[in-house]
């Protein structure tokens, strides 16, 4: 049931998506096989022991995940969602109140960060491409998955002169309506110098270069994005909270445009949020000295 269910993804859902709803229900089916359980259909205590069995071992935030995927996959089987009953949520609201501690957000990559870390990327094609990646990703807010699929022909002139890049599809637009996002003219010259220099190897902004040092007509793996953003950051010599991610380039392209006076509304549509939440959970650990409440007269 479950592998007819995950054939009839294809098409319909990301390949990330997929491999996270694989990946979540694969746990939950080696649990109960390890308990002598049949994973479908489920009960609510069964649900509620495997909830107990991750609290302590997994943080809050992957049982959350962990559940939400298994409700999603019951409802698409057509089978009872015993994830909504009330022994699997007091289970829920068991962990979060016992092991719940408030998760870190990715540390902002600032200006002078990423002038830091394009200082590292020297003329190979390998550098070039990184210091390429650094200014793309700083510049658009997007998540690493989305950042690889940029293609050269997305970048257009608008008629007022100024340029775009194209987003076709992202996490919170599956269906491929678009957005279109304003980049700077030194964005557009370095795409530009990089297109006739690789242009003619492949269609991708951001392609793979393999261990020979050959451009690949396949983008970059995302996964790469955050392995090469902490070289960059070890061959700085930066000693930052934490490690930079993927989520760097989001979290210092809200707090910018906050600080700027932006709209919540316009942050959420730029960086690709579908609630005021999330982008708030970006920003709550990083607010400036200008929230101070107190200040000396």
């Amino acid at each position: 049931m479950v592998d007819a269910l995950f054939a009839r993804f294809e098409g319909a859902y990301s390949k990330n998506t997929i491999r996270a709803y694989r990946a979540d229900f694969s746990a939950y089916a080696q649990w109960c096989h390890a308990e002598g359980l049949t994973p479908v259909p489920a009960s609510g205590q069964q649900l509620a022991d495997y909830v107990d069995s991750m609290a302590g071992l997994k943080s809050v935030a992957t049982i959350q995940r962990r559940v939400a995927s298994l409700g999603s996959l019951f409802r698409l089987m057509e089978q009872p969602d015993a994830t909504k009953g009330t022994d699997c949520l007091l289970a829920v609201k068991r962990a979060r109140r016992k092991f719940g501690r408030p998760q870190r957000q990715a540390t902002p990559l600032t200006h002078e960060v990423l002038l830091a870390l394009q200082a590292t990327c020297d003329s190979t094609l390998t550098g070039q491409r990184d210091r390429l990646m650094l200014q793309l990703g700083y510049e658009t807010l997007r998540r690493r998955s989305e950042l690889v699929k940029f293609r050269f022909r997305d970048v257009a002139r608008t008629p007022a002169g100024t340029y775009r890049i194209r987003l076709f599809r992202s996490k919170t637009d599956q269906f491929g309506q678009g957005l279109q996002l304003p980049v700077s003219p030194p964005l557009v010259t370095l795409i530009h110098q990089w297109q006739e220099l690789v242009g003619s190897h492949t269609e991708f902004i951001l392609p793979a270069i393999n261990a020979h040092g050959l451009i690949m007509n396949e983008p970059l793996a995302d996964a790469q994005v955050n392995k090469i953003l902490r070289a960059r950051q070890q061959e700085a010599g930066l000693d930052l909270e934490l490690p930079l991610s993927g989520h760097s380039f989001r979290v210092r392209g809200a707090l910018d445009l906050l600080k700027r006076g932006v709209p919540m509304e316009k942050i959420m549509l730029r960086g690709g949020w579908k609630s005021e939440s999330t982008a708030l959970r970006y920003l709550r650990e990083w607010v400036g000295d200008d929230m101070l409440v107190w200040e000396d007269t």
